[in-house]
């Protein structure tokens, strides 16, 4: 018998609820700071190395991109990738972030947890957003 809870029911945050700060280096160790991005669209994509429709979906990212773009302009919002997990299921460092968009040709932010459990984004996905299934997907309002 199947006791599973539906990943929806799993988060900390819902519709209409604040998003948590997320402070996080990227692909190239420059800060993203999410509240710098008010008065755009952010999608939040909380993805791993390991997971195979976190791939697929990373790889189908520049098609995805080009479409929001024509419809409601670059300059409106914003892809990140939050590379939660390496290969060996431990906290993403620069050099996964790099990987990643190198192999699956993303042009998403994509931030990571600079190798470290805490202090930093793998508590906060954990902790403050409550994700636990990947990939899981945010839309962040301005």
């Amino acid at each position: 018998m199947f006791n599973g809870t539906p990943v929806w029911s799993q988060l900390v945050v819902g519709v209409g609820d604040p998003a948590p700060e997320i402070v996080a280096p990227d692909q190239d160790d420059v800060t993203f700071t999410l509240s710098d991005e008010m008065g755009k669209v952010v999608l939040l994509h909380v993805c791993t190395l390991w997971c195979v429709p976190c791939v697929q979906s990373a790889i189908n990212e520049a098609t995805l991109v080009a479409s929001i773009d024509s419809e409601i302009g670059a300059e409106n919002w914003v892809l990140v990738d939050a590379l939660y997990h390496n290969l060996g299921f431990g906290p993403s460092s620069v050099v996964d972030a790099n990987s990643w968009r190198d192999n699956f040709g993303t042009p998403a932010r994509t931030i990571h947890c600079n190798g470290v459990y805490s202090p930093g984004l793998y508590e906060t996905i954990f902790t403050d957003y409550g994700v636990i299934s990947f990939p899981t997907y945010f839309v962040i309002s301005p």
